[in-house]
């Protein structure tokens, strides 16, 4: 598995789809998360069965735990959330990659 990660068009599926074609693309996996969390899903859990049904997939992950830590605790939930998906899938991807203003830099 393979994660890209960055800011809100950055350039992340323009990147993934350039660089692994062929592979089945996760797009704003963190939508999926929000999603998931409004139905009271386990989002870890979640994000193991997508990983073990799609494990050679790009899982592409906007950045949302930057700034200012939001007032709605929804808000909040889902930034730690997304924050903790990342943080599983960053540990079990191959390669990592973050993309800003369309260029990518490797960090795994």
């Amino acid at each position: 598995m393979i994660l890209v990660t960055g800011g809100k068009y950055q350039g992340k599926t323009a990147f993934a789809r350039e660089h692994f074609a062929g592979r089945k693309i996760m797009e704003a996996y963190d939508e999926t998360i929000a999603k998931r969390l409004e139905c009271g899903m386990d989002i870890l859990e979640e994000t193991k069965k997508d990983l073990n049904e799609y494990p050679d997939s790009v899982f592409i992950l906007n950045e949302i735990g930057g700034g200012v830590t939001p007032v709605d605790a929804g808000e909040r939930q889902l930034r730690d959330a997304v924050g903790q998906a990342g943080c599983f899938l960053a540990g079990q991807a191959l390669e990592v990659y973050r993309v800003t203003a369309g260029l990518a830099l490797r960090l795994k």
